[in-house]
């Protein structure tokens, strides 16, 4: 029996995904609001992928 894994939305810089609290490839999280876009690493500044923090 095949088991698929569940896939979490991987969202980029520049997104806008709403509301909510993500983390980054690098560790780091950042807490948005609906209009707000996700930036590149807050420390780093490279252009990671960010994930929604559940």
């Amino acid at each position: 029996m095949i088991r698929h894994k569940e896939v979490m939305p991987v969202f980029s810089i520049g997104a806008k995904p709403g509301k909510g609290k993500f983390l980054d490839a690098c560790g780091h999280t950042v807490q948005l609001e609906d209009d707000e876009a996700l930036p590149a690493c807050p420390q780093c500044a490279h252009e990671v992928r960010w994930w929604r923090l559940v």
